[in-house]
């Protein structure tokens, strides 16, 4: 585990800020405040296609300047998340999510949550800010409140692809444009 304050520019994360080549996390946790530029994530700032992060969380408050901020990890291309939850607030510019900023490629979350309040500009999410590739979402849901301009959600800011399944928001959620309850903007692929 780590509790202190993480300040640093791309790839910063409470606990680890670049998890590549496959590793995991389980039953770990990080509490510090977490600061910087873009990928900026409460337990992991980018984690990549084989890595993993089982039955752990973030409680800090994470600030990103540009894009990529999640309450646990910044940006998931690929790799999985299970059983695991952010508390702390999310604040940051494009692909914010009070959970993961932006989930891509196969990654996956799983029984997993995020109840801290999330605000941004374009494609902010409760749970994900960004939704693409052949990723999935299954019985996650997000209760903090969100609020954005374009593409903001209370589950998700926008969904180019992907699926989403038994999963829920209950945040209050303000925006401008693409403004939903679950989805803020959901593109022809998502399911």
């Amino acid at each position: 585990y780590a509790t202190g304050a993480v300040t640093g520019g791309s790839r910063v994360g409470g606990l680890v800020g670049n998890q590549t080549g496959g590793g995991s996390i389980g039953q770990s946790y990080a509490t510090g405040a977490v600061s910087g530029t873009n990928l900026v994530g409460g337990l992991v700032g980018m984690m990549d296609s084989g890595s993993s992060i089982d039955q752990s969380y973030a409680t800090g408050a994470v600030s990103g300047t540009e894009e990529f901020a999640g309450g646990l990890v910044g940006l998931q291309s690929g790799g999985s998340i299970g059983q695991s939850y952010a508390t702390g607030a999310v604040t940051g510019a494009s692909r914010v999510g009070g959970l993961v900023g932006q989930l891509q490629s196969l990654g996956s979350i799983v029984q997993s949550y995020a109840t801290g309040a999330v605000s941004g500009t374009d494609q902010v999410g409760g749970l994900v800010g960004s939704q693409s590739g052949s990723s999935s979402i299954e019985q996650s849901y997000a209760t903090g409140a969100v609020s954005g301009t374009n593409q903001v959600g209370g589950l998700v800011g926008r969904q180019f692809s992907g699926s989403i399944g038994h999963s829920y928001a209950t945040g209050a959620v303000i925006g401008n444009n693409g403004v939903g309850g679950l989805i803020g903007q959901r593109d022809g692929a998502g399911t």
